[in-house]
């Protein structure tokens, strides 16, 4: 997939509207391209930017973000956000059954949400 087709953008924004939250959304393809990054619905400007550090996080980790995270703590206190990752939940792998990866980012208004939504965003894919 080189772009985000028309029914993929409906259902993302489907997903907000069914959590009734706005949200960031950024999709990079397995070499490392940013295919597109989404907004929908009313949602503070900083979560553009966690929205990509997250998705980035997962490609340069080939692993959701916040996993990471639990990994690295073991080592020692670790910051959840830095200049180049984002080790916030919403940061997910996604593998289609045809083996193509895709990495998601979402920051919504609620973060509690976010891996939920990123894992519900992916199925559309």
């Amino acid at each position: 997939m080189t772009s985000l087709t028309a029914d993929v953008i409906t259902g993302l924004h489907a997903v907000a509207t069914k959590y009734q939250l706005g949200l960031y959304v950024t999709v990079i393809n397995e070499n490392g391209d940013i295919l597109a990054c989404i907004k929908s619905g009313d949602v503070a400007k900083a979560s553009y930017r966690l929205s990509i550090k997250k998705a980035e996080t997962a490609y340069k980790f080939n692993h959701d973000s916040d996993v990471i995270y639990q990994s690295l703590i073991t080592i020692g206190q670790q910051n959840l956000i830095g200049e180049e990752y984002c080790f916030l939940a919403g940061g997910i792998v996604y593998q289609k059954t045809s083996g193509e990866r895709y990495y998601l980012g979402v920051s919504t208004n609620n973060p509690d949400l976010d891996k939920e939504i990123a894992l519900n965003i992916s199925s559309l894919l």
